[in-house]
Parts: structure tokens; C-alpha cells; sequence
């Protein structure tokens, strides 16, 4: 951990000290910093951070007919789970043995919004066990394992009450891990 500081601090040093040093002319500049220190008890694993689901062709007599599109599955990888470690231990907070997810992203009707050349179609995501997961509450709470964990969900495209038009549609659906 010494070491990374000193690092930054010689750099530092070296951008002060070259500022200085030429008598005739300086430049100057700004540097800019942003991040988090953060200690989570897992990972997401790298790609599930920024999925891409495509929902393909879905033809509007479907979801007259079926209510919905066939769905799609997706999961999110928390990876490295760990329980009980020295961080948590020496601050002496207890650690987290549960965790629920939060989506986020436009509502409608309790839904997920889609924007796009289509009308009348909302974006439903639903849970492992069926339970439809609405924008901004957290989901039902799971224990957190040691290790990996997969937690699985699925897309569908449902009528939102509106009239039915076909066209091309998009959203962005964000999501948090909350540990508790």
C-alpha cells in the first residue's frame, strides 16, 4: 500500500518542479480525479457489468396472442464472494450475509419504459422464480454464498395498454448489488 502512494506523490513532485524550472515559460494544466474506494464482499464478473440483450424479431400477433414475447435469459456473476475477511473484521462491522438487486430505469406502468419507432409494448424483467422485478425496488433478498454466484433473470417484451405498433425499440436498464 506504500508503495502506490509515493508513486503519485514523485509524480507529483516532478510535475511541480518541471513547472518551475523553465525561467521563460510554464505551461499549465488540470488534472482532474474521480473514483471510489469501495469494499464489497463480490465482484461482478467483467462483461456482466455491460450486457447487450438483443430481444430479435418479435411479431405483434405474439404478444396480442400470448401477452409477451418469448423470453430472454440473462444472469449476473458475482464472483469471489467472500463472507468473513481481515477488512471487515479489523473495522468490526459485521459482514454482509444477504444482498437483493436494483434495477433501474424509466417506469411505466410498473415496468420498465422501451423509446423507440413502437408503441404499446413495455419491457418486463423477471426473476429465477417468476417474480416480476419492478424499476427501482429491490428484489427479494438471497443469501450471499462464499465463492461464485449466478443470479439469474429474463427479459420479455409485454402490451402496456396503449396501441400496439410495430417498430424498432431500445432502453437502458441499470442495475446495483446492494449487501446487507
Amino acid at each position: 500500500m506504500a508503495d502506490k502512494r509515493r508513486v503519485p506523490n514523485w509524480l507529483l513532485a516532478v510535475f511541480c518542479c518541471s513547472a518551475f524550472s523553465a525561467p521563460a515559460a510554464f505551461a499549465q494544466g488540470r488534472l482532474a480525479l474521480h473514483g471510489i474506494i469501495i469494499d464489497v464482499p463480490c465482484n461482478i464478473q467483467v462483461g456482466d457489468q455491460r450486457q447487450v440483450l438483443e430481444m430479435g424479431n418479435v411479431p405483434i400477433a405474439q404478444i396480442v396472442r400470448d401477452g409477451e414475447s418469448v423470453s430472454v435469459p440473462f444472469a449476473i456473476g458475482l464472483r469471489d464472494c467472500h463472507l468473513n475477511d481481515q477488512s471487515t473484521q479489523a473495522s468490526m462491522l459485521r459482514a454482509p450475509q444477504q444482498f437483493h438487486m436494483r434495477f433501474d430505469g424509466i417506469e411505466e406502468g410498473g415496468r420498465f419504459a422501451l423509446s423507440g419507432s413502437l408503441s404499446g409494448v413495455a419491457l418486463k424483467i423477471q426473476d429465477a422464480q417468476g417474480r416480476e422485478v419492478s424499476p427501482g425496488v429491490p428484489t427479494e433478498a438471497a443469501l450471499l454464498k462464499a465463492g461464485d454466484v449466478d443470479v439469474h433473470y429474463s427479459l420479455s417484451l409485454v402490451g402496456n395498454g396503449k396501441l400496439l405498433k410495430a417498430g424498432e425499440h431500445r432502453t437502458t436498464v441499470g442495475f446495483q448489488v446492494i449487501y446487507f
